[in-house]
């Protein structure tokens, strides 16, 4: 079941919590902090931004909690802001208090919680407008897929699951011919990312016969001096076995580790 809402003048909204678009906005400075959080085990937010483009903020929350937002460039204005552990609604409200914004929840079933509506879609239009023509995703769907096939997505984990059940109500709504192009960019992200994983094994592995046919080397040498030196020839044969043995215990855990 899918909810619409629509949120309407600041008078209407009430919140205790503070936001302000900068009048005469000046420049972040350096030391300025810029961060934004989102806890993916409890569906919050908390941000602390200076001074801020509104679309960069949404941007940042739209990546970290896979809500789609769309908005009019004409939103688009330096914020300043600081919220700790808010309703992910709730710091949307306030960032965009004074605007028409829609947010569109789905109904999904969340593990331990039942069905819990979700937001999965926000739209963003200056104040009195209804024109949706110029909406623009504050995130692209390619710049999503690269950071999803990076790993900065890892939502297997059902603690995570308002972020999957965002994910998976946004891909079943999307357009086919975005949908398409979403999942060809996270297709081709998801290839060039093993790609780079095997790359890296590959150099891994021949790291380590440099460093075990260096060692056997070494070996055969203290296994020559025995017969002279046999005290001391045994101390370091048994020390170069154990590093021959740790590599060779690495390639096996990598070999099995590789396997489908």
């Amino acid at each position: 079941m899918v909810k619409h809402t629509l949120i309407g003048l600041a008078a209407l909204l009430g919140l205790a919590v503070s936001t302000a678009f900068a009048a005469d906005p000046q420049p972040a400075t350096p030391s300025a902090p810029q961060t934004v959080h989102y806890d993916a085990a409890t569906d919050r937010l908390s941000l602390d931004v200076h001074g801020l483009p509104l679309t960069q903020v949404l941007a940042r929350i739209s990546r970290q909690s896979g809500v789609e937002i769309l908005a009019d460039p004409a939103v688009d204005h330096p914020v300043t802001s600081s919220l700790q552990d808010q309703p992910m609604d709730t710091v949307l409200d306030n960032l965009t208090r004074g605007m028409n914004a829609v947010m569109i929840h789905d109904e999904r079933e969340l593990p331990g919680q039942g069905r819990q509506p979700v937001l999965v879609r926000m739209e963003l239009l200056p104040t009195g407008q209804t024109n949706t023509a110029l909406l623009r995703p504050v995130l692209s769907p390619e710049a999503e897929a690269m950071m999803r096939a990076k790993g900065r997505d890892p939502a297997d984990s059902e603690r995570r699951g308002f972020l999957n059940a965002r994910r998976e109500a946004r891909l079943e709504q999307m357009d086919p011919a975005r949908r398409e192009k979403y999942e060809k960019h996270a297709a081709v992200q998801a290839e060039h990312q093993a790609k780079d994983q095997a790359a890296r094994a590959e150099r891994q592995a021949q790291h380590q016969q440099i460093r075990l046919e260096h060692l056997n080397a070494r070996l055969a040498q203290a296994q020559a001096l025995a017969a002279t030196d046999p005290e001391g020839s045994q101390q370091r044969i048994q020390q170069i076995n154990q590093k021959i043995a740790r590599i060779q215990q690495g390639k096996a855990t990598a070999a099995s580790g590789s396997t489908p």
